[in-house]
């Protein structure tokens, strides 16, 4: 099931040195959201890979325990659109592999 978890691309950005808002780090793994989803019961956004990864292991969501499937996470795009305009202002292109 790993296999099926799309490549996580938080990694392809250089972010030494530059501060990110906390708004737009996954609560969970401290790093920034690339794909921003809302968990259904809980209510709290996290990376939708954070998630993914969680789910190989137990089908909860990890705040409430309450079951959690892929199918039940919602999208966050106005926060996605925020972390995009964000890292076009603040990453200079050459800190940004494949992002």
């Amino acid at each position: 099931a790993a296999s099926m978890l799309r490549e996580h691309s938080t990694n392809d950005l250089d972010l030494r040195g530059i501060s990110v808002p906390e708004e737009y780090l996954d609560p969970l793994t401290q790093q920034i959201m690339r794909d921003p989803v809302v968990l259904p019961s809980s209510k709290a956004t996290v990376d939708r890979f954070t998630v993914q990864k969680h789910l190989l292991s137990q089908p909860t969501d990890p705040y409430t325990m309450t079951p959690l499937s892929l199918s039940m996470l919602k999208p966050a795009p106005d926060l996605r659109a925020r972390i995009d305009a964000w890292i076009e202002a603040n990453v200079p292109p050459e800190r940004r592999r494949g992002a």
